[in-house]
């Protein structure tokens, strides 16, 4: 596992404090830089390279930042150190006029933020799912629009000092001498760092300067197409029938997936991946499972060759062959009549064209190639040009993107002649995409050896992770029923509190997040929803683990059930239990522990408290609870829930029929609380609660595994 120092040090430049997102590494996302830039936040924070402020304690000593690039990586750096309150001044430079410039109106463009992952758990969710600055799945301007509106929130927070230049000039780092800083000099216009926008004093923002700064963080993205070629993100007509003349024919050059991409606008109708991929496949299991297997297998060290895999597979006589068959039937009912398209490689053998790109991509290219739906060639460019008598319109050229000179560009002297001695290595700048943060890292000020100065108020509402709108107002309804039934016998004037928390796994680890504000009576300031905590804690972590009712003991006392709930850490992730508490109750929702969703066959946790004294709910009332949940999860599993019109219920973890068992009743709170003999609520199928809003319909629900 990769220390943060680790981090640190594959994306650094020598022993210079300059850092590089994501510039060379493969996996190149939207998603996967916003990662790398939350990766590196989070390791400049835990190194102690950025200090955070405590609010209420002295505030350590500032440190001035640079960021070259004003993309989704260099915004979302920036809104993770405001995020965490780093104690820092933030210089931001983009080269062109708006922030997010690539983007800004490209509406041709669709961007899905974890369909390159298909076909994973997960890869039909069509939001980010990050903590902050996430977005969900539209077209990439309106992409750029979400994640601007998110960037506000953060820019306009009044405790850190941040500054704008677009339009960008004469760039240059220089490193100085017999000094750990860096220099930078600029000339530039200075703009409104919550939007880009123009400032009061226009006519004297522009500005040339230089600056000292403790880190630069070079955000700068891939770089423009080589060539000369019209952008990847500029809009035009590929995706649309001519309005001029019945059949054009086109060159794509390049076998990237960005050729790919648009190889596939080009012939098939109403192209999107996900909507393709939908069709194809929704409804085939066989075909399905057998996608799994072989993207597993292409994620190994030496993985086999995707081309003979996909060839075997056609060729068979089994379920799985017929049904790779159909797909490819379906798909040449959708080819387009209007175009034919020469795909222009490098290499001899088209097979060969499968040893790189995204699975998804290469999967549908071949459904392509055995519908006939284009020609792949090796000739040279203006050979094909004139043989076709194919117009300038009508050529893609998709060669790649010049990342080097980029940064020959703003390193100067010494920085630069040592990232020359680095390119030329085998040691290239990286930097992982997979999140390095633990669940609700960026929902609290401070690095992780800084928890224990928060105040209980701040943790109130921290550790929050990303919670679907329609999860919570399904978690909102089950909780306001129960409080309602409830309140009918509770003690008036004293306060009682009913949540649910669903399972979920972030980053690998297991957490409970609450799915919703608290519901019930006297439950003062209410902002809980989203809120994670380890499965190990209090008294929903004892229901998590040992997938039994749990409740306080009759007559308990409050300082008993308080002593309790600290050794069962829920200070650590949560404030301290009311000292009037008297009651909590915690009711399992379980799935099949045969066959459910890793790594635990639990979907969630109601939870209850109440600080009226001596109250306590018995097995009889405690029955008519278990029933009304009991409703609720068979409404939710059942199959016509799944057709709820645009709300979907998104897996997000594999099914397993690994054997998990059940913890015991931990020794600590053996005398304050205590197991109930009813059978918890369970659903007849593996489930998870993940409902959220999507045009995507998901390849395959939870009730076809």
């Amino acid at each position: 596992m990769l220390t943060h120092k680790q981090i640190l040090a594959g994306c650094r430049l020598g022993r210079r404090s300059i850092y590089s997102i994501g510039n060379f590494d493969a996996g190149v996302t939207v998603l996967s830089q916003q990662t790398r830039a939350l990766n590196l936040a989070c390791a400049m924070i835990e190194d102690g390279l950025v200090s955070c402020t405590i609010p209420g304690r002295k505030p350590p000593q500032t440190r001035n930042i640079a960021i070259v690039g004003g993309g989704f990586a260099g915004l979302t750096f920036a809104a993770g150190l405001i995020a965490k309150n780093a104690n820092v001044k933030i210089s931001m430079f983009e080269e062109r006029d708006v922030l997010l410039p690539l983007q800004h109106g490209s509406d041709a463009r669709w961007l899905h933020p974890n369909i390159y992952n298909w076909p994973e758990a997960g890869s039909e969710m069509t939001a980010a799912m990050l903590p902050i600055m996430n977005w969900t799945a539209a077209r990439a301007s309106d992409v750029t629009v979400q994640l601007l509106s998110e960037w506000k929130i953060f820019a306009a927070r009044p405790v850190n000092e941040i500054k704008l230049f677009c339009n960008t000039r004469h760039l240059q780092i220089q490193a100085i001498a017999r000094r750990q800083k860096l220099r930078l000099e600029w000339v530039g216009e200075r703009r409104d760092p919550r939007d880009g926008g123009i400032l009061d004093d226009a006519q004297t923002s522009a500005i040339g300067a230089s600056e000292d700064f403790d880190h630069i963080v070079l955000a700068v993205g891939f770089g423009l197409e080589r060539g000369g070629t019209t952008s990847y993100w500029r809009n035009e007509e590929l995706g649309q029938p001519s309005l001029k003349e019945p059949r054009k024919t086109y060159m794509v050059s390049g076998g990237g997936d960005g050729g790919m991409i648009d190889l596939l606008r080009l012939r098939v109708s109403y192209f999107r991946q996900d909507r393709i991929l939908d069709q194809l496949f929704a409804a085939r299991t066989a075909l399905m499972t057998a996608m799994e297997r072989l993207a597993s297998r292409q994620r190994r060290r030496r993985p086999p060759a995707l081309f003979n895999e996909f060839e075997a597979l056609y060729a068979g006589e089994d379920q799985t062959g017929l049904e790779f068959k159909q797909a490819c039937d379906d798909l040449r009912a959708r080819l387009r009549r209007d175009t034919e398209v020469i795909f222009r490689i490098k290499h001899t053998n088209f097979s060969a064209l499968f040893s790189r790109g995204s699975f998804q991509n290469r999967l549908l290219v071949y459904l392509l190639f055995k519908c006939g739906g284009f020609f792949p060639t090796n000739q040279k460019m203006q050979l094909i040009i004139d043989q076709y008598s194919i117009s300038e319109d009508c050529i893609v050229t998709r060669h790649g993107t010049f990342v080097e000179k980029q940064f020959y560009r703003v390193l100067a002297g010494e920085l630069g002649q040592e990232f020359a001695r680095r390119a030329k290595s085998r040691r290239p700048l990286t930097l992982t995409n997979y999140p390095k943060w633990f669940g609700g890292y960026f929902g609290f000020a401070g690095s992780s050896r800084q928890v224990r100065l928060l105040s209980n108020d701040q943790k109130k509402t921290w550790r929050k992770e990303y919670l679907p709108s329609p999860t919570n107002l399904l978690a909102s309804s089950l909780c306001s029923g129960i409080a309602g039934l409830l309140v009918n016998d509770h003690p008036a004037g004293h306060r009682l509190r009913v949540t649910l928390h669903r399972a979920i796994t972030i980053h690998g680890q297991e957490l409970l997040q609450q799915a919703c504000d608290y519901q019930g009576v006297l439950i003062g300031s209410n902002q809980g929803a989203g809120r994670t905590f380890p499965v190990d804690t209090a008294t929903i972590g004892v229901a998590y683990r040992c997938r039994k009712i749990v409740r306080s003991r009759k007559k308990i006392k409050n300082v008993s059930l308080r002593e309790t709930m600290r050794r069962l850490r829920l200070n650590n992730a949560s404030s301290e239990m009311s000292r009037n508490v008297g009651f909590v109750l915690a009711i399992p929702l379980l799935e099949p522990g045969e066959r459910y969703t890793w790594p635990s066959p639990v979907v969630g946790v109601i939870y209850v408290d109440s600080d009226a004294p001596h109250y306590y709910i018995d097995d009889n009332r405690l029955a008519v609870l278990v029933s009304i949940a009991q409703r609720f999860l068979e409404s939710l599993a059942s199959p016509t829930f799944e057709q709820l019109g645009h709300v979907r219920n998104f897996p997000l973890s594999e099914i397993t029929k690994r054997r998990r068992p059940a913890a015991g009743l931990p020794l600590v709170a053996s005398k304050t609380l205590e197991l109930a003999s009813l059978t918890p609520p369970s659903t007849g199928v593996p489930f998870q609660l993940n409902f959220d809003v999507s045009e995507f319909l998901p390849t395959r629900s939870l009730q076809e595994n």
